[in-house]
């Protein structure tokens, strides 16, 4: 009742799903950049509620429990976030496959689970060689793929990645002194 009184406080019809969903979104992202999350958190869920077939409500709710999960400083904390972070994702990847903001949520999320699970890797090595396919010309992409071969052992991979950004952005010195 609270959440529908606010709703028709921001101009949304009390029956009005669709833009009760995008009030508590909304709400979520503002919450959450003040740094309440908890609060953030129930107006993701309450948004999920209202679109459970919204990608973005989904993604930023992952996103959202993927930071909590890196700040937190109890092990059984973090991986309660990230494996939470990981359902939320794995649900937006459901809804919107090739996404590029999925694509991008799930190689961040995943990255931060390899800390804990190695076998993540592979998963957040997969999104970002999707991300390749699909913008190549993406520093932070690139970047963040040339690394993760290096950091995996298929240093071989590397220079391809930073080769292909080269190409896009051929006056970048960083991009240099990582070929």
């Amino acid at each position: 009742a609270e959440a529908a009184g606010a709703a028709g406080v921001a101009g949304v019809a009390p029956g009005d799903p669709a833009g009760q969903a995008a009030f508590q979104f909304t709400l979520g992202k503002v919450l959450a950049a003040e740094g309440s999350f908890p609060e953030a958190l129930s107006a993701f869920e309450e948004a999920e509620k209202l679109a459970p077939k919204d990608v973005y409500v989904r993604l930023e709710r992952a996103e959202l429990l993927g930071r909590l999960g890196s700040i937190a400083r109890q092990p059984r904390a973090r991986a309660d976030y990230l494996g939470r972070a990981v359902e939320e994702v794995s649900k937006a990847r459901e809804l919107a496959p090739g996404n590029p903001d999925v694509l991008r949520g799930v190689g961040e999320i995943y990255l931060a689970l390899s800390e804990q699970d190695p076998k993540a890797m592979a998963i957040a090595q997969e999104a970002y060689e999707g991300l390749r396919r699909q913008a190549p010309s993406d520093l932070q992409v690139m970047v963040t793929l040339g690394r993760i071969y290096l950091e995996e052992g298929q240093a071989a991979r590397a220079p391809g990645v930073f080769r292909e950004l080269v190409s896009y952005t051929p006056n970048n010195a960083m991009v240099y002194s990582l070929l």
